[in-house]
This record gives C-alpha cells, sequence and structure tokens, in this order.
C-alpha cells in the first residue's frame, strides 16, 4: 500500500511546529524534494526547482499548496501572508494534521516511521498532543 502524500505534508507542518517554526509552503516543498532525493516513497507528489526570488527554499509543490489550502478552509488555519507563503495553522489544524499521521500508521505503520526517521520527527509526541489538544479543540 502506497504512503498518501496528506501524510507526508501533515508530517512536514507539525515537525515546523515542533522545531518551534511557522510552516511554510516552500519548506514542505523542499521537504517532499528532499524525500524523493533520498528514495522515501511519498505517492504522487510533483516538486518543481523554482528561482529563489519567487520561493526562497527553491521548490514549490502545488500539492502542497492545495493541502495547506484545504487545511486553511476549514478554519483550522490561516492563509498565507502577503510576501510570504508562510501560514498560520491553529490547534485544530495541529489536530487535523495529527489525525492524519495516525491514520497513516493505522494504514501503513512502516512506511510512516520510515518517513518519520528520514524527516527526524518524533512520532510519540503524537499521542499526547492528540489528547492535550482535543481537549482545547
Amino acid at each position: 500500500m502506497k504512503l498518501r502524500p496528506e501524510v507526508v505534508m501533515a508530517m512536514a507542518i507539525l515537525k515546523a511546529q515542533q522545531e518551534g517554526k511557522p510552516p511554510n509552503i516552500g519548506e514542505i516543498s523542499r521537504s517532499l524534494h528532499n524525500l524523493q532525493f533520498a528514495g522515501i516513497e511519498i505517492g504522487e507528489v510533483v516538486v518543481e526547482h523554482v528561482p529563489k526570488e519567487r520561493v526562497p527554499e527553491g521548490y514549490y509543490s502545488e500539492d502542497a499548496d492545495r493541502f495547506v489550502k484545504c487545511v486553511t478552509s476549514l478554519g483550522a488555519g490561516e492563509g498565507r501572508f502577503v510576501g510570504s507563503d508562510e501560514f498560520k495553522i491553529f490547534d485544530a489544524g495541529i489536530l487535523l494534521c495529527t489525525k492524519t499521521i495516525l491514520e497513516g500508521l493505522r494504514d501503513n505503520p512502516s512506511k510512516v516511521r520510515r518517513l518519520s526517521t528520514a524527516m527526524r520527527y518524533d512520532l510519540h509526541s503524537l499521542y499526547a498532543d492528540v489528547a492535550l489538544r482535543s481537549l482545547r479543540v
């Protein structure tokens, strides 16, 4: 079974949160590129190399952009700010991303664990995070 691209993008968003950085589409796109380059199966995701004047990270993925728009349209985040590809994610968005990763773990545990290792994302924090955030949402 293939790993759903949404799991990868959700993990990239939560990794940024874990590191205390505002998530942004360029960074998510760069993570997707790095995973593809490392041979990690991330599904049917297209990542383009773009001029750094357009996107500072040098990569853009319409799939990542679409995922972020979906999260923000659900009211779980706030759209991009003018002149930036950063966006704000609310507790409901973090919970949505967490649940997406947990569904991926249920459906394809070995690939999600391999993905988390490649992204240096701590999967153990998911369970506590779900419990704490679900109390506030």
